[in-house]
């Protein structure tokens, strides 16, 4: 093999018309023998098969072939091909998400007991939101394709449903700090949420029941909600519409509505670093967040600014991946998962709010 610049597959327009039309997204690709063909995970309404799609072996364009090789409900993934190219071999997987819930003193910071499933077996439990006070769980539930947000209550375990599944996919649910109002990114339902080119909306309902709020005009770009200001008039999100190829924090207001992008407040940037999990502290004061260099994102470190804006405190050495900040409730520590000793675990920084 020889050495050279990186070349981009293009893909034929009628086969481009056909992937869309599967809604399938790619991963894990294997080359044919003979080199005039690739197989791939891909997945569709929440199922990854194998697919097979046919090669130019001169231009690398896709040309024709769309296949799907397997239609199991599982994960099919870890392919190999005999040399022949007449047979596959691959893994099944099966496998969902549960949400637990385990007596922590955050004072300690030590559990003090066992861990015990919040959700049900069968289907897959997403993007947990809790409410301040420790008494209300929203969540997406996703069975096969359907998708829906659903609150729980933790006091009596009632569950309610909040968006049944209909032409739209809800993520990234987030509560107010009184647990009455909820806010998430609304998009298409094969849509991709992490992907950029997809327009997406900001939604708002209560938790009691009512009709859905539009917050803002459809947007494209990298978009995360994270916390709502401890007045609960002003969003905190993770965005780059107004600092174009980098992620900042951005603050933008509930009364701006429907079109609150236009009123949107960066709060921290920096051109060569993306800022993700914003949280505000108990008091409002101060928001932590965790950044990492665009050109090494191997590295995360957590931080910590003025709600206000200003200087940055570094609070993790920047020497591994630190990621989800999360405040004690006194506001003086800050707890988050890191993978120095080469599995996630929770971590925990001390932190004097007035120094």
């Amino acid at each position: 093999m020889n050495a050279g610049p990186p070349l981009q597959s293009q893909i034929d327009p009628a086969l481009q018309s056909q992937l869309k039309e599967a809604g399938v997204r790619f991963a894990n690709f294997l080359w044919m023998p003979s080199a005039d063909g690739l197989i791939f995970e891909g997945e569709s309404q929440g199922v990854r098969n194998l697919w097979k799609v046919k090669v130019d072996p001169s231009t690398l364009r896709w040309i024709d072939g769309l296949e799907r090789l397997t239609t199991g409900a599982g994960k099919d993934t870890d392919i190999a091909v005999s040399s022949d190219g007449r047979k596959l071999a691959f893994s099944i997987r099966s496998e969902r998400n549960r949400l637990w819930t385990v007596p922590f003193d955050p004072v300690s910071g030590r559990t003090t007991g066992p861990s015990q499933p919040l959700t049900v077996a069968g289907m897959d439990a997403l993007q947990p939101g809790l409410s301040p006070d420790g008494k209300m769980l929203v969540f997406r539930k996703r069975r096969a394709d359907k998708e829906e947000l659903w609150a729980k209550s933790l006091a009596d375990g009632r569950e309610t449903v909040l968006t049944g599944a209909d032409d739209f996919r809800r993520v990234n649910p987030i509560l107010s700090n009184d647990g009455t109002r909820l806010i998430y990114v609304r998009s298409g339902p094969a849509q991709v949420e992490t992907d950029p080119q997809v327009s997406r909306t900001l939604a708002l309902r209560t938790t009691s029941g009512g009709d859905e709020q539009i917050l803002t005009s459809p947007m494209q770009g990298r978009i995360s909600l994270t916390d709502w200001t401890p007045d609960g008039k002003w969003i905190l999100m993770s965005s780059d519409l107004q600092t174009p190829g980098r992620v900042a924090l951005a603050l933008f207001p509930l009364e701006a509505a429907p079109r609150a992008e236009t009123q949107m407040r960066v709060i921290a940037s920096n051109p060569e670093y993306n800022l993700w999990q914003g949280r505000f502290s108990p008091d409002g004061r101060w928001i932590s967040f965790n950044a990492f260099n665009a050109t090494d994102p191997s590295v995360s470190t957590v931080y910590v600014v003025s709600a206000s804006g200003g200087e940055w405190v570094k609070l993790t050495e920047g020497h591994y991946w630190d990621d989800k900040p999360r405040w004690s409730p006194d506001g003086k520590a800050i707890y988050f998962v890191s993978y120095r000793t080469g599995f996630f675990n929770g971590w925990k920084v001390r932190f004097d709010p007035v120094s």
